[in-house]
């Protein structure tokens, strides 16, 4: 058996980001994930060997994710007008370039409701 991949794993729970986004957690299999990410038949679930393991994987990374983007805000005291862009920036980017990333954390919510 290969050994563990840091990178690979961190693309297979952005492809289950994706999945989750556009699919809904029923949705959500390892099959689905590895036919997102371009992975052989089997590897997510190497990886992530159960769906709630699957689903922590994707928890961790959008944790991940959204503190990478809160560390990249301006140092220091901001001025008003600053930090009003730089919230409108991050509003900006929930609704285009991270738009799967928050539908996720909706359907993560949602699951959360349904399966605590």
């Amino acid at each position: 058996m290969p050994p563990f991949n840091a990178g690979r794993s961190d693309r297979l729970a952005d492809a289950a980001i994706d999945v989750l986004a556009r699919e809904g957690a029923r949705g959500l299999t390892h099959r689905a994930v590895d036919a997102q990410a371009g992975e052989p038949s089997g590897t997510t679930s190497r990886y992530f060997r159960t769906r709630e393991a699957l689903m922590g994987a994707i928890v961790q990374r959008v944790e991940a994710q959204h503190f990478a983007d809160l560390r990249a805000a301006p140092g220091g005291a901001l001025e008003r007008g600053d930090l009003v862009a730089h919230l409108a920036a991050m509003v900006q980017a929930a609704l285009t370039v991270n738009r799967a990333r928050h539908l996720a954390i909706a359907e993560l919510f949602l699951e959360s409701t349904r399966r605590p």
